[in-house]
């Protein structure tokens, strides 16, 4: 039994010695992947070639039903004063469904589910030229905006349509209001 426990002594150690170079191995290999993520993203950044059909942005045409009828989100944009449709940057590798997703939470804390694309709508902002691919986008949960805590304000098709700030806006709504009632019929 001496020379058993003389013998497991190293094993246990070649054991442990082995799991920390295999940790240590996979901690370098994400490291690595993050790297050339990184750097991927920082060509791709000039020549939008990691975006997904070149799209920059991803956002939701967002409704809700109750007892005033179906409402339509409107967000206030960050410098204030116009109204317009949820939508924010798609990070790399993201899918373009989940941006819209995280977005819409980010921007208005609404969870929301993705029904169907509404249209891809390129626009200029800050001064700088954006592809946005909205989506038909049903609100499930209110809760507090978690990062930009825009004001928001919940419409009937009529009103959404009447306080939109850009006609951008307003065809996007009438789009997704038809589908929205294609869906339903």
């Amino acid at each position: 039994s001496l020379i058993c426990a003389a013998l497991i002594v190293p094993a246990l150690w070649r054991y442990v010695d082995q799991r920390f170079k295999a940790t240590q191995q996979a901690y370098w290999h994400i490291i690595d992947l993050e790297r050339e993520a990184r750097a991927r993203a920082d060509v791709s950044a000039a020549t939008v070639a990691w975006r997904p059909e070149g799209l920059t942005h991803a956002g939701g045409v967002v409704y809700r039903s109750g007892a005033v009828g179906t409402e339509y989100l409107l967000v206030e944009t960050s410098a204030g004063g116009e109204w317009v449709l949820p939508k924010g940057h798609i990070e790399p590798y993201e899918p373009i469904t989940h941006a819209a997703v995280r977005e819409v939470l980010e921007e208005a804390g609404v969870w929301a589910r993705v029904l169907a694309p509404v249209a891809d709508v390129d626009l200029l902002a800050k001064g700088e030229q954006i592809a946005v691919r909205f989506y038909l986008m049903e609100a499930l949960e209110q809760e507090a905006p978690t990062g930009e805590g825009r004001r928001q304000r919940w419409r009937q098709f009529s009103d959404a349509i009447a306080e939109a700030s850009h006609e951008e806006t307003r065809q996007l709504l009438a789009q997704a209001d038809r589908l929205r009632t294609q869906r339903t019929t």
